[in-house]
């Protein structure tokens, strides 16, 4: 259970964290493809 919610919480959907775009992303992914 503990795993699904981790999991879970990599899959999360976030915006890209570079104030020039407004792309969303998955939080586990290192870079924005649209960047």
């Amino acid at each position: 259970m503990r795993f699904k919610q981790i999991k879970l919480k990599e899959e999360e959907i976030i915006e890209c964290p570079n104030p020039n775009c407004n792309y969303y992303v998955k939080s586990n992914w290192d870079i924005c493809p649209e960047c």
